[in-house]
């Protein structure tokens, strides 16, 4: 073992993504402790916010004790986009809502990239229900005005709880009765239903703040994926409602499936591109609802098969995929991000 540093008779190595090293890492470095180990029945605890170890029951001289570091998994996807040409850096100037931070993020691009991750199951072969893909890297705050993490983004591979739509047909499990997220009963269905039936893997998710910002209907032909993102990240609201709202489970922006094709598009109409989403987008599953509703209907914005259109919830049936951001200390364990091989990642206890 290699030795770290020595306080008394105390011991310390570290092992960095299982490679021993006289290094050790700085809490910005994207490094989260697996686990320590000491000898002579000593015990440690890992402070992660100060960034040191506190080890106690010390009965013997030159105890020692082994720390493990592994990559976060966002760090693992941010060092992959150095040799993974889908994994696109996108920088954003900022917003009202972001004020200062003018955020970088990393998101998956092309029709068919290797992004997905098994959650929900440990079974070896994950089953198609728990194939989520990654839409990003982003920066997220957990609470208004919160610090921004690097925080792993998805979305469900399919439709979920597909016999249902977000859409008032008369069904009692029906999941929408208002065009405006807060409102409406798919935010509270996603939150409870959905949120349930994620066990254990409830862990590994942190609230975040969801930005409710609009775009008006009229002119979407027009629209492009940076004017998305700034608007949803903006302050404009219909009357008496919420420009963001803090859930563990929400669903994609309207951005997030307009930058799918890639920073060569961020300034180019969805609506104008359509053939292109259909051709190079790994977003376009056909017809599904956003969270973002539209600022100058009582309508919400959804995929349109190809495009990004606003419609009235009552009035048209869709499909929806649960999206929610992974706690910026989950840590990447082993797979290759192909729908066979997914990757799969560490929910600690």
């Amino acid at each position: 073992m290699p030795t770290f540093s020595k306080n008394g008779d105390i011991e310390l190595a570290v092992l960095i993504n299982g490679e021993k090293t006289n290094q050790f890492p700085k809490k910005e470095d994207g490094y989260t402790i697996e686990k320590i180990e000491c000898d002579h029945g000593a015990s440690a605890i890992w402070d992660a916010e100060n960034w040191n170890i506190t080890i106690s029951q010390l009965n013997t001289s030159k105890t020692t004790c082994m720390l493990s570091f592994q990559s976060k998994f966002s760090k693992f996807l941010i060092d992959l986009s150095e040799s993974d040409p889908s994994i696109e850096k996108m920088s954003h100037e900022e917003t009202t809502q972001t004020g200062n931070n003018a955020n970088s993020d990393y998101r998956y691009v092309g029709k068919n990239p290797n992004n997905y991750v098994c959650f929900g199951s440990d079974l070896e072969s994950c089953p198609e229900e728990n194939l989520y893909r990654i839409i990003g890297v982003i920066p997220t705050q957990s609470s208004t005005n919160g610090q921004y993490e690097n925080r792993v983004k998805l979305i469900k591979a399919t439709n979920w709880n597909s016999q249902y739509y977000w859409h008032n047909d008369g069904n009692v499990n029906v999941y929408v009765n208002n065009n405006y997220w807060e409102n409406s009963t798919l935010k509270n269905t996603l939150n409870t239903q959905f949120w349930d039936s994620l066990g254990n893997y409830q862990k590994g998710i942190s609230p975040a703040k969801w930005y409710l910002g609009a775009l008006p209907q009229g002119s979407y032909t027009t629209h492009t994926p940076n004017q998305f993102y700034k608007a949803e990240r903006g302050n404009k609201v219909g009357t008496n409602h919420l420009i963001a709202y803090n859930a563990n489970i929400g669903l994609m922006y309207p951005s997030d499936y307009g930058y799918s094709i890639g920073s060569n598009y961020q300034n180019n109409s969805i609506y104008e591109k359509r053939n292109e989403y259909e051709s190079l987008s790994w977003l376009s599953k056909g017809s599904e609802w956003t969270i973002t509703h539209v600022s100058d209907y009582d309508h919400a914005w959804y995929i349109n098969k190809t495009y990004v259109n606003g419609a009235n919830v009552y009035g048209v049936q869709t499909g929806v995929r649960p999206s929610f951001y992974l706690k910026e200390e989950i840590r990447y364990k082993n797979g290759e991000g192909t729908k066979e091989n997914p990757y799969r990642i560490a929910i600690d206890e």
